[in-house]
């Protein structure tokens, strides 16, 4: 319990110095590990997919 109020005190005081409007640490509480693995690797294939559009937008802009 200390440690979550100390972790949450510190993520509040460092967002007043964050100037650039990312958060500095990730405070997502996730159930577990299998959870935090699910959304990892939703956000990599994500990732991939948006590169190939990229990709692909630009091979079809080009040999029209």
């Amino acid at each position: 319990m200390k440690q979550t109020i100390i972790y949450h005190f510190w993520d509040g005081f460092s967002s007043v110095f964050n100037l650039s409007g990312g958060k500095f640490f990730n405070t997502d509480n996730f159930k577990n590990g299998l959870e935090r693995d699910k959304k990892s690797i939703a956000s990599d294939w994500q990732k991939v997919g948006i590169s190939i559009k990229v990709a692909m937008d630009k091979e079809l802009c080009c040999h029209e």
